[in-house]
């Protein structure tokens, strides 16, 4: 499933990203925010390089977003099947 793409909130620069079901006239939407998931440490060789470093942010950001796209796409998907019965079959027809 594709998790929908998000809006921003207001007041612009809360940090709150927004994501709206994808059923016509359904006003459900889920809030999430992004900035506040901790990272945790960001593992570094003692000599490290700038090529380490770049390569360690970028992974960690590929798992906060991986871990963001899970979370969203399971309460989009539980959303579906409590208040959407068989859209989620329909769209793999």
């Amino acid at each position: 499933m594709k998790v929908p793409v998000a809006e921003l909130t207001r007041p612009l620069g809360s940090g709150t990203v927004r994501y709206h079901c994808p059923v016509t006239r359904c006003r459900w939407h889920w809030d999430e925010r992004p900035g506040l998931e901790p990272s945790g440490p960001i593992p570094l060789p003692i000599n490290f390089t700038p090529e380490n470093l770049d390569q360690a942010l970028t992974a960690m950001a590929c798992k906060l977003a991986t871990a963001q796209a899970r979370r969203v796409e399971t309460v989009l998907r539980a959303h579906l099947t409590l208040a959407h019965p068989g859209y989620l079959k329909d769209q793999h027809q």
